[in-house]
């Protein structure tokens, strides 16, 4: 077992490990809720990935124009290197639109480590 000669430092460094348990750069990851989702674009130092960033948009304005919808969303920037968390309120999305929105962006985003889809809390 680790001898630490200053117990307070262990302790202190055991609490700041639960604290960060389960977050990505501060922000909690929720499961999906059937009324929100949540994209995060996160960085690991080197800043986010434009490009995906650019690629979500763009599929976003084609989403609402091939449905004929507007999307409720709002941004939340939380990063210092253009880490921004995309939190969508579907409560007023139809079912089969709510479900086609969900599906898509979880297939675009499965493979990109840089990117979180999740639930978000309103």
């Amino acid at each position: 077992m680790w001898r630490s000669p200053r117990p307070a430092r262990q302790l202190i460094f055991c609490l700041f490990l639960l604290a960060c348990h389960g977050r990505v750069s501060g922000q909690r990851i929720q499961p999906h809720s059937g009324d929100h989702l949540s994209i995060n674009f996160v960085s690991v130092g080197a800043g986010i990935d434009y490009k995906t960033q650019e690629n979500f948009l763009t599929y976003l304005k084609s989403f609402q124009k091939e449905n004929k919808v507007t999307l409720g969303y709002k941004t939340k920037p939380w990063g210092k290197e253009g880490e921004t968390e995309y939190i969508f309120d579907l409560k007023k999305l139809p079912g089969k639109q709510r479900k086609l929105l969900k599906k898509s962006l979880t297939e675009m985003f499965k493979e990109n480590k840089l990117v979180r889809v999740g639930g978000a809390s309103p």
